[in-house]
Parts: C-alpha cells; sequence; structure tokens
C-alpha cells in the first residue's frame, strides 16, 4: 500500500471516529464559529450534523454574528431588536447582559475610542 493510500485510510477512520464521537461544548462552540473555509472535512461533517440536529445553535450562532456586525457597522439604532431576538434564544444570557449595561454598550458602538 502506498503512503498516500495508507494516509487517506487513517483520515477516513478518522473522520468516521469523529462522527461516532459527540463533540464537546468548547468544540462545538469553536466549529461554529469559524469559517467554513478553514474547517476540516471532518468538521464539515460535524457542523452539518449539528445544523440538522440543534436548529436553535445555528439561530444563536448567527444572533452572535448580527452583535459582530451590529458593533463593526456602528448600527446603535438596531441594538434594541437584537436584544430582543437574543432574549429569545440559546444566548438570553448574554442579550439580558447587554441590556442590563445597555448604556455602555451604546457609548461602545458609536465612540470613536477602541480599546483593541
Amino acid at each position: 500500500m502506498s503512503e498516500w493510500a495508507t494516509r487517506r485510510k487513517r483520515t477516513d477512520k478518522a473522520d468516521a471516529e469523529t462522527l461516532n464521537r459527540i463533540p464537546s461544548a468548547r468544540t462545538i462552540a469553536r466549529l461554529l464559529t469559524t469559517g467554513r473555509d478553514n474547517l476540516t472535512k471532518s468538521e464539515k461533517v460535524t457542523i452539518a450534523a449539528i445544523e440538522g440536529g440543534v436548529p436553535l445553535l445555528i439561530k444563536a450562532r448567527d444572533i452572535i454574528a448580527d452583535f459582530h456586525r451590529l458593533i463593526r457597522r456602528k448600527a446603535e439604532n438596531e441594538l434594541a431588536q437584537w436584544i430582543d431576538r437574543a432574549r429569545e434564544s440559546l444566548v438570553a444570557s448574554f442579550g439580558d447582559g447587554v441590556a442590563k449595561d445597555i448604556q455602555a454598550v451604546r457609548a461602545a458602538i458609536v465612540s470613536s475610542w477602541s480599546n483593541g
């Protein structure tokens, strides 16, 4: 068997083992927040399984991505609507935290100053 065939066989075996294991919460969070272009084949298969089995996680991922966009675009006027969406999702505690500290979040959005 050639070296290439041996590596391919190992990769296929690893992919099959990955599908049989339930990933940790930390791994799922990393996979959901990593760009698709940076994922391996087995990670893409895992994400597809998660998307099919737990649509609430996908909604939460989209809400967090929307928060990042809101901050980058400095769209302070969209903050209240975002908080409402977040409070009805798996990231409700994050939405509640943003709501509790809304003045600071608004200042961070509209301020030209940045800490990083």
